[in-house]
């Protein structure tokens, strides 16, 4: 069941394949295609034939596409085994005799297997995935276009280079060589050329699941699992994470629906017959703010408004005063909160002067006022251009 279910998120959108014929003197031809799944449609987004370079196919393939071959010619055995009844593992050795079963890689279907020595097909691999990359599924012969037979509305005997005899859309005798003709086959809505076919069927069979291929490649089965691991992790990685974001969402509708309730239900107890309570909140809140007023000094007598029109009036001529403050504002931290408070008692003035004597016997004016505890200081700066000096005056009064 897991695996079932694992396979339809796995399912690949798009798939290359491509054709492969080695000819006797080792020449090797091409053909390409690419498939695309689009809204239940398989659509051909890119094809080409007849090319003798790997490079030219390599730059046709997108990132992280799958690769299906077909590949066929020199070094493959093709041998019709209608009728018999041979074991899978014994057939090689059946039909050749002296060959070792171990030494081949063998594809079957209805009518035909097909073979070719391991060493001579998995060197050819290596070189293949060096200059591209491993594919994920191997086909040999003509075998694999018996996925599209149903689907050729005029059906010949010659398709893609191969003389074919074919009942009910199986293959059941061929013969290699026959020149590929550029005739145009309707396949289902789609139109290709005879020598196309391979490359599309090869490609299609690995989009429909409907796979004929060889079994038993292991760097190709190796490269297929890690290929469908890979993709199913990605979409279910994908799967998990909007899994959880749409159960975040659904956790913030529901708080906020019962958060409103709950609103909704204080609102209807204390406007129902809690007052008691309501009192006592709005109690509290009295008591908070008076006792922010006690603290800023807004509730006991004040006679700053007299101290400092009797420090004004002291100020001698050579003095221009700049500023006043009566009870300042300092940003104190309580708790790790930053707060700001009244520095209830206290006057800070600053101005500049023309004269220091002048600016000295008013401090001493002013410490003498008997409602004065200290006067300091603090700031005192001379300015040679403007013949200024900047001061501050720290002024608290006793309480």
């Amino acid at each position: 069941m897991f695996q079932a279910f694992k396979q339809k998120i796995v399912k690949q959108n798009i798939v290359a394949g491509i054709s492969v014929h080695i000819a006797q003197d080792g020449a090797i031809q091409y053909s390409y295609c690419l498939l695309e799944q689009e809204k239940g449609l398989i659509v051909i987004k890119a094809q080409e034939t007849n090319i003798d370079s790997l490079e030219i196919v390599k730059a046709t393939i997108p990132p992280n596409c799958p690769l299906a071959i077909h590949i066929d010619g020199k070094g493959f055995l093709h041998k019709n085994i209608s009728g018999s009844k041979v074991e899978r593992h014994k057939m090689v050795s059946a039909f050749i005799p002296n060959a070792k079963d171990e030494d081949f890689y063998l594809q079957q279907t209805t009518h035909y297997i097909s073979i070719i020595r391991k060493n001579v097909l998995d060197e050819w691999l290596s070189d293949f995935s060096k200059q591209i990359e491993m594919p994920v599924a191997v086909s040999f012969g003509p075998f694999v276009m018996e996925l599209i037979l149903p689907l050729i509305s005029s059906l010949s005997g010659t398709l893609a280079g191969y003389e074919l005899s074919i009942i009910e859309n199986h293959i059941v005798g061929f013969s290699v060589n026959v020149p590929a003709e550029d005739a145009l086959v309707k396949v289902g809505d789609q139109e290709l050329k005879s020598s196309q076919l391979l490359s599309y069927a090869v490609a299609l069979q690995f989009l429909v699941r409907v796979e004929v291929c060889c079994e038993g490649i292991q760097e190709v089965e190796k490269t297929a699992a890690d290929w469908t691991e890979r993709l199913f992790f990605k979409k279910a990685g994908w799967a998990a994470m909007i899994f959880f974001l749409g159960l975040l969402l659904l956790n913030i509708v529901l708080y906020s629906i019962y958060d409103d309730k709950n609103k909704e239900l204080q609102k209807q107890r204390y406007g129902s017959g809690n007052e008691y309570a309501l009192q006592e909140n709005l109690q509290k809140q009295v008591n908070q703010k008076e006792e922010f007023l006690q603290k800023a000094g807004w509730l006991s007598p004040s006679k700053m408004s007299y101290y400092a029109d009797r420090l004004a009036s002291a100020v001698p001529v050579s003095i221009k005063l700049t500023d006043m403050k009566l009870h300042p504002v300092e940003a104190v931290v309580e708790n790790e909160i930053k707060k700001q408070v009244f520095k209830n008692g206290e006057i800070v003035i600053t101005g500049t002067c023309s004269n220091p004597s002048a600016l000295n016997s008013w401090i001493k004016v002013i410490d003498d006022y008997g409602w004065i505890e200290s006067v300091k200081l603090n700031n005192y700066l001379y300015d040679n251009r403007e013949h200024l000096a900047n001061f501050k005056l720290d002024i608290k009064v006793k309480e």
